[in-house]
């Protein structure tokens, strides 16, 4: 059956034993990911993961079936984590849920479903499963995700704080997650006291702060400066970490500047007063960076960057991730443009 997101975090924290089958679907796979991850924590220790792809069930869709209802010969548990392309897995799954009982996990990660398809069809009512739709909030959403994840790891937060946060790592749920849990442990966070999550905690260890520096890279981009950007990407590339983080803080960016743009254009303001006429929905100390940025990108080259973003973005999500090396070479070609508006 389908729940939200505080149902799914609840029945995961229970390792819920009524559950067989988890289906985490949706654009945002690295957030699907991490709930199937949370998954095998609470298993236990001992849980062994097998991974099962696609293409392996559409050959033997009894295979499924025949792990989950195994004993264990050391009788510890396993997590089957299943990953698919959708209709492929309806056989392996009908045999799963017709199984009078099993005895391990088993997720499916997958990307967008059809509403019509026949795997969503056969999950979505299922009193056995588990069904959530991971998708990238924006927005007052994102701020929402904030909320919500901090209650559960027991933190007072405000909402400018949880917009910053979530704008921080570029709205990536997976990454929210992993920012509330550190500061959780940090303040040590628990159900008989609900520390507040303030902007001094997270001046102090938030991921804007870390090696890979995703606001020093956006404000490399959008400030023309080319010695901080080589530096910065080569921090993050040291770091192993996704092209995906970097493309969407810059999407952010890029869509906050193209509002002011046009604010600048539709009310005859400068950038200072379009800056602060945002009040805090912009963070205080991105203010000056944000204006001087404003002022290096009228509203067409705006207009322009965001596009070649988005064409990114779109390549990311291809057949092959986008590489540093091309995504480097975008990015150096938008902050030679800011950095030559900023001679003029």
């Amino acid at each position: 059956m389908i729940v939200k997101l505080p149902e799914m975090q609840r029945v995961l924290a229970a390792a819920a034993p009524e559950v067989r089958l988890y289906l985490f679907y949706g654009p945002d796979e690295s957030a699907s990911t991490e709930l199937a991850n949370s998954l095998t924590a609470k298993l236990g220790p001992d849980t062994e993961r097998l991974d099962m792809a696609g293409a392996q069930l559409k050959e033997d869709p009894a295979r499924l079936a025949d792990e989950a209802a195994a004993f264990s010969m050391f009788g510890g548990r396993l997590h089957i984590r299943v990953t698919g392309s959708g209709d492929e897995l309806v056989p392996a799954v009908s045999a799963l849920l017709d199984l009078p009982a099993t005895n391990h996990a088993v997720t499916i990660v997958t990307g967008t479903l059809r509403k019509d398809g026949k795997l969503f069809a056969l999950c979505k009512d299922h009193p056995l499963t588990r069904c959530l739709e991971s998708y990238v909030p924006t927005g007052r959403d994102a701020t929402t995700v904030v909320r919500e994840l901090a209650q559960l790891s027991h933190l007072r937060i405000d909402n400018d704080v949880a917009t910053r946060l979530a704008e921080m790592v570029g709205n990536d749920r997976a990454l929210i997650a992993r920012e509330i849990e550190k500061y959780a442990l940090y303040l040590d966070a628990h159900e008989h006291a609900a520390p507040a999550l303030t902007h001094d905690v997270i001046d102090l260890l938030g991921a804007d702060n870390d090696e890979g520096n995703l606001g020093a890279i956006t404000n490399a981009v959008f400030g023309g400066e080319l010695e901080m950007l080589a530096h910065e990407l080569d921090l993050f590339a040291s770091a192993s970490a996704p092209a995906a983080g970097i493309i969407r803080v810059l999407m952010r960016r890029a869509h906050l500047l193209l509002g002011l743009a046009q604010d600048m254009v539709a009310r005859g303001c400068n950038a200072s007063d379009a800056v602060e006429a945002r009040g805090k929905a912009i963070f205080w100390k991105d203010k000056e960076a944000i204006k001087r940025q404003l002022i290096r990108w009228p509203l067409r080259p705006l207009e322009t960057a965001h596009g070649r973003l988005l064409q990114l973005e779109r390549d990311d999500r291809g057949p092959q991730a986008l590489g540093m090396t091309r995504l480097g070479e975008e990015l150096f070609t938008l902050a030679r443009q800011a950095a030559r508006a900023g001679r003029r």
